[in-house]
């Protein structure tokens, strides 16, 4: 049985993918540190858990 399958037995949906914001890299390492970009917990196109 394949995922999606899986999923539609358990009665369950994967969220649709968002569309980024820009055009960026989540990830940058310069020598021995990773600089994150701003990553926003982003689910069917609505921002969930907005802090300051």
């Amino acid at each position: 049985m394949n995922p999606k399958e899986n999923l539609k037995k358990l009665n369950l949906e994967l969220p649709e993918v968002s569309t980024p914001g820009g055009s960026y890299v989540s990830v940058n390492i310069r020598k021995n540190i990773a600089y994150i970009a701003i990553q926003f917990p982003i689910l069917n196109q609505q921002y969930h858990y907005q802090g300051r």
